[in-house]
């Protein structure tokens, strides 16, 4: 699947937003901001909309429409887009007709939880709100693992399904408690995670965060971790990042678990609802460009363009195996989720996804 049609599928929110002026005009055109002090640190771009949000753009609590974000990003290697603080709020909606779009072009750092509110970085160098951002975004997966423990029991997950929930809410409070250190470290800081309240998600919902938070975001940064703790140059980094990606190689499978426990669970059509939600998150993970310095990068080790293209195309390769393997009726039986390659097998189970990252980061 491609990341248009993903695009042209992806609008379901609320009505379409009241601002904008024509697309054609070029006095319309977005514009380039500088800004280098907000949350998406190396992973966001901000234009400004002069004329304010296009007509057909549909925006659902400040986050428009797959389809309207790679217009006014003017690219289509998007995770996600959204108005910035001083353009939307959750209480009043679009606040002016000059709105600023962040424009996020890479996932990974934890599972969001729903109704996270966008924070702002304080940081003076590269490396301290590439942590400080990690930290914020650890932090807030914290209240997404007590949600998903919670939200499983009120639809009769099976209890090791909850209490693994439960043991990921521990180790993020620890991944959040190392990455502000770090950010401290190079001067950088986040401030305190705010989420808004929302209603309980319904089974369906519950699946769709999964595959997009977990199967496709924690999934791919534990595979990011993984290369982390073997390319970081920073002693202390790769310390760091060898206890946090067998944390999140153990949550990715984990949502990977529940995924198949839920998808007995649902119809049909609901099923391909998931798919399609799962196969565009991994399509905007291959497609975006991680940006950051090349001094910077190669202290944290995080991989440049063509290893982490070859990490997602490698998650995009084993997600469709999971994919076809993923039961349609009756009793969701356990099995090995592997995928055979030059190499050997990779698989998604418990502590095993590392396989797909160390052979990329042998083989570069």
């Amino acid at each position: 699947m491609s990341l248009a049609s993903c695009n042209d599928d992806a609008s379901t929110g609320s009505d379409a937003a009241p601002l904008g002026g024509d697309a054609g005009d070029a006095a319309c055109a977005p514009q380039p901001l500088a800004i280098v002090d907000d949350a998406g640190g190396d992973c966001s771009a901000f234009v400004e909309l002069p004329c304010g949000v296009p007509p057909t753009a549909t925006v659902d609590d400040c986050f428009p429409d797959l389809t309207s974000c790679a217009s006014m990003c003017a690219s289509s290697s998007l995770f996600y887009c959204l108005f910035g603080p001083t353009s939307c709020n959750l209480d009043a909606g679009i606040l002016d007709a000059a709105v600023v779009v962040e424009c996020v072009t890479c996932a990974g750092g934890g599972r969001r939880p729903r109704g996270l509110v966008e924070a702002r970085i304080l940081a003076r160098t590269e490396l301290g709100a590439h942590f400080a951002r990690l930290a914020h975004l650890e932090a807030a997966s914290v209240k997404a693992f007590c949600d998903l423990e919670r939200w499983l029991a009120g639809t009769h997950a099976p209890l090791r399904l909850r209490r693994a929930a439960r043991c990921a809410v521990a180790d993020e409070r620890r991944h959040a408690r190392v990455m502000r250190g770090q950010a401290k470290r190079f001067g950088g800081e986040a401030r305190r995670v705010r989420v808004r309240n929302v209603a309980p998600p319904t089974l369906v919902e519950l699946l769709e965060d999964d595959a997009v938070e977990g199967c496709a975001g924690e999934t791919f940064g534990a595979l990011v971790a993984t290369w982390q703790m073997v390319h970081a140059r920073d002693v202390r980094v790769r310390a760091i990042m060898r206890r946090v990606a067998v944390d999140e190689t153990r949550h990715a499978a984990l949502a990977w678990e529940i995924l198949r426990w839920g998808l007995v669970h649902i119809t049909p059509a609901e099923r391909e609802r998931v798919r399609q939600k799962l196969t565009c998150a991994l399509a905007r993970i291959e497609s975006s460009v991680p940006r950051m310095a090349a001094a910077a990068r190669r202290e944290t080790g995080l991989p440049n363009r063509a290893a982490a293209q070859r990490l997602a195309t490698g998650l995009r390769l084993v997600a469709a195996l999971e994919l076809e393997r993923a039961p349609r009726r009756g009793r969701c039986q356990s099995v090995a989720w592997t995928t055979h390659s030059e190499g050997g097998a990779a698989s998604l189970g418990n502590a095993r996804v590392r396989a797909l990252a160390i052979r990329a980061a042998r083989s570069r």
